[in-house]
């Protein structure tokens, strides 16, 4: 063999032997790079904002029972209570269980609504008169009962509460506590307590009874 023929050989030889390990080394690179250059953060961003945008979704249904119980209610002394259905409105329905019993015209053109207390026992009832579209009277009688409990005493303190007395509430109270043990023959004649234009009537007339008069 010649000498140029070797030469030529170990030279096309040297030349495919780095070639092949060129290759081998190409061939590995992109996996690498691929691994490396893939975005730390894409999937687990996406789940972050989803698990983000699920638990503010959450923290938003709990919360809105919560307005809407506490916007429902509106208090009884006001002129919004002109019919049962109002009436159902008030916090002291609600949490006194009242349920409706019957209604009638008066004779002075108003008109009654009769409720049972059935959150309560013994029992107890409560009515009121609408007149002109304004709430003129409020009565409220507890029955079979020789005095008045504590459960007793605090639903008269939530009756009154209805009617925006602020610090005059505690006053009230003890007023109506005072006398609605004391007998007489008509709630009517017994002496009132006035705040602005309510008079606050305490008396056992056969039963403890209530009346709240506005003028």
């Amino acid at each position: 063999m010649k000498k140029s023929n070797i030469y030529l050989i170990l030279a096309l030889f040297t030349l495919f032997f780095f070639s092949a390990c060129n290759n081998q080394k190409d061939s590995s690179k992109p996996l690498k790079n691929i691994k490396s250059e893939q975005p730390k953060n894409s999937k687990p961003v996406a789940k972050d904002t989803l698990q983000i945008e699920k638990t503010v979704s959450e923290n938003a249904a709990k919360l809105a029972p919560k307005v809407i119980e506490k916007e429902k209610h509106k208090k009884i002394y006001s002129k919004n209570i002109l019919s049962v259905n109002d009436f159902k409105q008030s916090l002291f329905y609600d949490k006194h269980k009242c349920r409706f019993d019957t209604d009638w015209a008066l004779r002075n053109g108003s008109h009654n609504y009769a409720f049972d207390i059935i959150g309560i026992r013994p029992s107890a009832s409560i009515d009121y008169s609408i007149s002109k579209g304004k709430l003129k009277h409020i009565g409220l009688t507890f029955y079979n009962r020789y005095e008045l409990d504590k459960q007793s005493l605090n639903l008269i303190n939530d009756l009154i509460g209805e009617f925006h007395l602020g610090a005059k509430q505690k006053t009230v109270f003890s007023f109506i506590k005072k006398n609605i043990e004391k007998s007489a023959y008509k709630i009517s004649e017994t002496k009132p307590f006035k705040v602005s234009n309510i008079k606050f009537r305490a008396a056992k007339v056969i039963q403890q009874t209530l009346t709240i008069d506005i003028n």
